[in-house]
């Protein structure tokens, strides 16, 4: 491979530096390394083929097993449905039920998911990793573990060294994200206080890290998903947003559950399913409350007196003391109605907490919308 900066998003440069690695390793005779790193037991044998092969990602076929790789830094598995529908057809089951129709591979097959970047933290819906139980999850300090423990046996290597100084940075982040966002909130809470807000006003300061609002993000819904409150107001979910794109004030993390499943822990509608109010948390670390813009007829859900009942009902209701509320009016794929802060940021360290947090904020929440979904059945 040509030595020059790595584009750390692209999930093939991730593939070819590890072709490449398994090469050095099958002629340096230390493939060992390797299978410790992909958990993999046995004797691996001779390599025969290190490729980048679809409808995976990259095989390695050896003597004795071939090992199929699927590759992920920010990008999701196919199979979620845009409307947030969830469908068995997902990427890695599909690649497992595909596999026993190619020749090509070793009857001895395992079968990997690497992740990189935030890819790490997505759920499927509720767990981490893949959603084939057939695929072992592999993620980055797995994969820092395999290059450094590789370095000590290998010759130099430019892009080798680059893949992992990249891959370090992506650790450290991690590492050090409850500093960095507490640097970042006190800066944040200091510019918000002058204008009023509990967010950044549009077109004056834009924030967008993906990569640090995963792993906290990840904790929560954790948190969340083992404790009482989910019997209440159902399980979240981890829903992909890349970084380096624009920031949308996208979502991150799903009341699926509260909405989508549960007759018991449905949201509060405006007296139809298209008019179902449903939660994220964005990428802001705010909870917003949002509704379809358009029904299937293509006949707009919310008309601007609805909006203001909202607005009112909402604004009247009796909030806890650590929440900040704003209206909200604008449209992605569909209206953002309300944005709440409700203290994330101040309870890095303590996830429990924030838990209780959102708990009280969604009490007041739904009681208030509730009363005002029953008023326009009225």
């Amino acid at each position: 491979m040509t030595n020059r900066k790595m584009n750390y998003r692209i999930e093939r440069e991730h593939d070819n530096l590890l072709i490449e690695l398994v090469g050095d390793l099958a002629a340096q005779g230390r493939l060992d390394i390797l299978g410790t790193a992909l958990r993999i037991d046995g004797d691996l044998g001779n390599l025969e083929r290190a490729q980048c092969r679809r409808p995976f990602d990259v095989e390695l076929t050896f003597t004795n097993l071939s090992v199929v790789i699927e590759t992920k830094v920010d990008a999701d598995e196919v199979g979620r449905k845009f409307n947030m529908e969830y469908t068995p057809d997902w990427q890695t089951i599909r690649i497992v039920e595909e596999s026993e129709n190619h020749g090509y591979l070793n009857e001895n097959r395992v079968f990997r998911f690497i992740t990189y970047g935030t890819s790490e933290f997505y759920t499927k819906p509720y767990e981490r990793g893949p959603a084939s139980p057939e695929f072992q999850h592999v993620g980055l300090e797995d994969m820092i573990a395999l290059v450094e423990a590789a370095d000590n046996v290998l010759p130099p290597c430019n892009n080798r060294q680059e893949w992992l100084r990249l891959m370090r940075i992506e650790q450290e982040k991690r590492s050090n994200v409850v500093e960095l966002l507490q640097s970042f909130s006190k800066f944040r809470r200091q510019y918000l206080e002058i204008h009023g807000e509990n967010d950044f006003p549009r077109n004056r300061l834009l924030f967008c890290a993906p990569e640090l609002a995963f792993p906290v993000l990840g904790s929560l819904a954790q948190e969340w998903n083992k404790s009482e409150h989910k019997d209440r107001f159902g399980k979240v979910s981890i829903y992909p947003v890349g970084r380096g794109t624009p920031p949308v004030h996208d979502s991150i993390l799903n009341f699926w559950e509260m909405w989508q499943e549960n007759e018991n822990q449905k949201f509060p509608t405006l007296g139809n399913e298209e008019g179902r109010f449903y939660l994220e948390i964005n990428e802001d670390f705010n909870l917003n409350l949002k509704v379809p813009f358009k029904n299937k007829e293509g006949v707009i859900v919310v008309d601007n007196g609805t909006k203001e009942r909202v607005w009112n009902y909402l604004d009247g209701a009796a909030w806890p003391e650590f929440v900040k509320n704003c209206r909200r009016d604008y449209k992605q794929t569909v209206v953002v109605l309300y944005e709440i802060d409700f203290g994330l940021l101040g309870n890095l360290n303590d996830m429990e907490q924030a838990t209780e947090n959102l708990a009280d904020t969604l009490k007041v929440l739904i009681r208030a919308l509730g009363d005002l979904c029953h008023y326009n059945r009225g």
